[in-house]
């Protein structure tokens, strides 16, 4: 599927047609990148409009917004591939592990001050899978609060292996299920997952989970660490909060937050792969992967 199938030029035919969908999803993108509200990045805007094809007048913040809205999830899903297609890999050992992000942005401070008697306790859990050699994210997906870790491996291991084949899928104690280790096998990767509770040989059930107990690659594991700098970074460079309301575009908050993060990457990958590679051109070839 191409991307102007999923990201048409504009909404419809009757749409007015000052600015196209593709101008909208950079500018979204800008947004997250520079942690700003909407009000502020239009600001922003103004610096830039020349190089993102805008005309002299900036699209109101409210555009943006209406543009947020009415984009379904599954776009961004398929821009985030697209952009793990940036690091040309066929062939991943992928790491899959969860975060869990803030649902409002109120300073912690302000609340100590206050001296808030109670603490909130929703938040949305993001799961990841990350390519270990790249340190680029494959495919991500998102639940709300207290979601089993367990319940999510097949999901996010299926989206994985529809953008690339898996070599080794390592997780933590958290995705220990002997029909993890079965799905992982029947789709072509070798899962690495410790036990939960590890006991006797005898008293270990599953085929999988008693060949680990027997012997367990712990250098193979150790380079689940991978996925925990990469929610690392993420937090750092694009805050550990989500500023959206609504169950639905806090999901694709997260997925924009993904797909900045893989062209942050890239841009430091392409920069120590390819020596010194001009950031102008990383983002212009970003720019033709909205554009299709």
């Amino acid at each position: 599927m191409e991307v102007k199938r999923v990201l048409r030029p504009y909404s419809d035919k009757f749409s007015k047609k000052t600015y196209t969908q593709h101008q909208h999803a950079v500018a979204i993108l800008l947004m997250k990148y520079e942690r700003k509200p909407y009000r502020d990045v239009v600001e922003l805007l103004k610096e830039f409009w020349a190089y993102f094809g805008f005309n002299e007048s900036i699209p109101h913040f409210t555009t943006l917004e209406k543009f947020f809205m009415r984009i379904p999830t599954y776009v961004w899903d398929f821009l985030l591939a697209k952009t793990y297609e940036l690091f040309a890999g066929t062939i991943a050992d992928v790491a899959i592990d969860s975060t869990g992000y803030r649902l409002h942005h109120a300073s912690q401070h302000y609340e100590r001050r206050i001296e808030r008697s109670f603490r909130r306790k929703r938040f949305m859990k993001h799961f990841l899978s990350v390519d270990t050699d790249r340190q680029a994210i494959i495919a991500s997906d998102d639940r709300r609060s207290y979601v089993n870790d367990n319940v999510m491996f097949k999901p996010i291991l299926k989206k994985t292996k529809e953008v690339v084949d898996i070599g080794y899928a390592v997780a933590d104690k958290g995705f220990d299920s002997e029909s993890n280790h079965k799905f992982a096998h029947k789709i072509g990767a070798d899962s690495v997952i410790p036990l939960r509770y590890r006991t006797f040989l005898s008293k270990t059930k599953g085929y999988y989970r008693r060949k680990l107990w027997r012997h367990f690659p712990k250098k193979r594991y150790n380079m689940r660490s991978i996925v925990e700098t990469v929610n690392s970074v993420e937090k750092r460079k694009f805050g550990d909060e989500l500023r959206s309301r609504l169950l639905k575009t806090q999901r694709k908050e997260m997925k924009i937050i993904d797909i900045a993060y893989n062209i942050h990457r890239y841009i430091n990958y392409a920069v120590s792969v390819l020596g010194g590679f001009l950031q102008s051109n990383i983002f212009c070839k970003f720019e033709q992967i909205i554009c299709g």
